[in-house]
Order: structure tokens, then C-alpha cells, then sequence
């Protein structure tokens, strides 16, 4: 199996997992509801701290479960866009890299101009009198 079908799969197993995930997260939503609707009818929810324990409830029995599928859906979207990301990151440091070679020779033309300018011309410093 090449390395690009390897990706492929393990992205669509990544979904899956994810999808599973959400299935869950949702029954537990829903299951969630019904027990503390039950819970205020019997009076076991009454009072200042119902809400802390109430948001808690929902948050242990669906949102963990809702955030891993997220999780798991945008690695498998990671995974499945890691050969294009990896491709444009090499056209980027090849820019890069042919941009510093293009910077590096226009300062070696601007260095030989200038020793070429800062050159003495002949004769300048002949001795005097000594003819």
C-alpha cells in the first residue's frame, strides 16, 4: 500500500471514530436530559447549586464526547491534506532558498563593484623623488 493510500485510510478510520463519537455525544445528550428531568419532577434538583450540577452532568455525559469527535475529525482532515500541506511547505523553501541565493549574488555584484571603485589607480602612490 503506497503512503498516500495509507494516509487516505487512516483519515476515513479517524472519521469514522469520530462519527461514532458524535453518535454517542448525542445519546448522551439526550439521555442526559431525561435524567435530570427526572431528577427536578422527584425534587433531587432543587436549590442554588442544581445549575453547577446540571451543567456538569451534560458536560461529563455529551461535551467530552462532542470535543473528541471534533478532535478526531480535524486530525483526519490533517492527515488526509498532510501530503498537499508538506508540498506547499517545499515550494515555500524553495522560494526561499531561491530568493537568498538571488540576495546573496546581487551583494557579491554590489561587494566587486565597490572594491573595484575603492581600487587605487596606477601610479598613485609612486614615490616622490625618487626619479
Amino acid at each position: 500500500m503506497s503512503r498516500k493510500n495509507l494516509c487516505w485510510v487512516c483519515s476515513i478510520v479517524l472519521w469514522v471514530i469520530s462519527l461514532l463519537l458524535l453518535g454517542f455525544a448525542i445519546w448522551g445528550f439526550i439521555h442526559s436530559v431525561g435524567v435530570i428531568s427526572q431528577a427536578k419532577a422527584t425534587g433531587q434538583l432543587s436549590g442554588s447549586g442544581a445549575g453547577f450540577v446540571i451543567v456538569n452532568f451534560y458536560m461529563t455525559n455529551s461535551l467530552v464526547y462532542f470535543v473528541y469527535a471534533l478532535l478526531l475529525a480535524g486530525l483526519g482532515l490533517l492527515l488526509q491534506r498532510k501530503d498537499t500541506a508538506i508540498k506547499a511547505v517545499a515550494r515555500v523553501e524553495d522560494q526561499e532558498e531561491i530568493h537568498a541565493t538571488a540576495r546573496k549574488s546581487d551583494g557579491d555584484k554590489e561587494r566587486a563593484e565597490w572594491f573595484e571603485e575603492a581600487k587605487e589607480p596606477e601610479g598613485a602612490m609612486e614615490p616622490v623623488g625618487e626619479e
